[in-house]
């Protein structure tokens, strides 16, 4: 857990409702934690909005939206633009190096 900034707050059993739906394990657990957090940096907005301003790629975003079979390489899913099964990330993109870092150093990866 190094490099995360923990709290941890105790809660009653008849309070903390999520534990208990854990502990009962009715559905697909990897489901429900998946609707419980989601980790996501601050350089996947980053990289959205530079999509968004490089006139080329929003372009081919437009399209993709209005016909996803526009191209045989790109996809638009989840609010990214994909090249075959890679988020794909603008050229000219001031975050490429903070991702570049972000993936490295997280204490996830096991390179920091």
């Amino acid at each position: 857990m190094l490099g995360y900034d923990l709290e941890i707050i105790y809660k009653k059993w008849n309070q903390n409702v999520v534990a208990g739906a854990l502990s009962r394990k009715d559905g697909d657990v990897k489901a429900l934690l998946c609707t419980i957090s989601i980790i996501e940096p601050n350089w996947i907005n980053e990289a959205r909005e530079e999509c968004k301003n490089d006139e080329e790629v929003w372009e081919l975003i437009q399209k993709l939206q209005q016909d996803s079979n526009t191209s045989d390489t790109f996809s638009w899913k989840n609010d990214f633009l994909w090249y075959k099964y890679h988020l794909n990330i603008c050229k000219n993109s001031k975050v490429r190096q903070n991702i570049l870092m972000e993936l490295h150093t997280s204490p996830l990866r096991g390179h920091s």
